[in-house]
């Protein structure tokens, strides 16, 4: 699962059943399909945690083929690793947090007027091989260095004409050193002020590699990659569409959004959510836009269906 919004489904939406609810209405098949799952995952649970796991996996079945009998849904539901898991769990994959951050004061842009700017309908730097490939953060709440990573890789590659994969470890180790472990969650702002302070430095992901936890800061003993290029800061972008669609229109942006209960089993489409409530909890990067979908580059591994490793 390598991006999540990447599809639009054309034509009148036709009333469907799930194949998953024919299975869930036969409780020895639904047992037979927990096993198989099991198989798949490589999972293996004692009796008594096997049966709260077994729950858990029947509800998340539940909630697929439910979902995926809505008529008009626009986006695919699946079982994956997250569907065993419980809710504690599955939100260590989060990390955003912008405790103590100054907020956006920019204002909404007067769109409609000369401002507005000439940019092309359709961007997607995955085409123009600007993107890396995708990465896994494991259960360390450590989105935030990814999304800091990936809104600079996309910029970096424009200016240096070098696709160079960047290190999420190293902002993991030294941006919150002494002050709290970088799996708790972080800001992506704090990444980039990191690496103005340290000379505009980053290095590598093969000089400096993604261990799932916090350690020891490192930076100041790895070669810097930021060659063509070092880091000053940051830009913000302005709290609307068109004002982030722009900013797109010139390169990948870190941003953050809520993951909500429906999320965690999404498969292919385009994902739209209502159920949110304005509460960001998770940083990932934008890397290109049509009329129909914002393409967001994710930290989840290459595969939701089966955990990364």
């Amino acid at each position: 699962m390598k991006i999540l919004f990447v599809l639009f489904l054309v034509g009148a939406a036709l009333a469907k059943e799930s194949p998953l609810k024919a299975i869930l209405r036969s409780p020895v098949e639904t047992l037979k399909l927990y096993n198989s799952f099991k198989g798949e995952q490589q999972l293996s649970f004692h009796a008594a945690e096997d049966r709260m796991r077994f729950r858990l996996f029947r509800k998340s079945a539940e909630f697929v083929a439910e979902e995926n009998s809505v008529e008009g849904e626009t986006a695919d539901f699946a079982l994956n690793f997250f569907s065993t898991l419980t809710e504690s769990e599955k939100q260590s994959w989060l990390g955003f947090n912008a405790t103590g951050a100054e907020p956006n004061l920019l204002p909404q842009p007067n769109y409609g007027s000369e401002e507005e700017k000439d940019i092309p309908e359709e961007k997607l730097w995955t085409d123009e091989g600007k993107v890396t490939a995708v990465k896994s953060q494991g259960s360390c709440g450590s989105c935030w260095t990814f999304a800091g990573v990936g809104g600079l890789e996309t910029r970096y590659a424009i200016i240096a004409g070098i696709l160079k994969t960047f290190s999420e470890q190293e902002y993991l180790d030294c941006v919150y050193e002494g002050r709290r472990d970088g799996c708790r969650g972080g800001w992506m702002e704090n990444c980039y002020e990191f690496s103005a302070e340290a000379g505009g430095r980053l290095a590598k992901s093969a000089d400096y590699p993604y261990t799932k936890q916090d350690g020891d800061c490192l930076g100041s003993s790895k070669p810097d990659a930021m060659i063509a290029a070092k880091i000053t800061g940051n830009v913000p972008v302005a709290r609307s569409e068109q004002a982030n669609i722009e900013a797109l229109a010139e390169g990948s942006l870190a941003v953050a959004f809520e993951v909500t209960g429906r999320f965690y089993q999404y498969k292919s489409g385009i994902f739209k959510d209502t159920t949110c409530k304005r509460y960001p909890n998770h940083a990932v990067t934008a890397v290109g836009y049509t009329k129909e979908y914002v393409l967001v580059k994710n930290s989840w591994g290459s595969r939701w269906e089966k955990l990364d490793t």
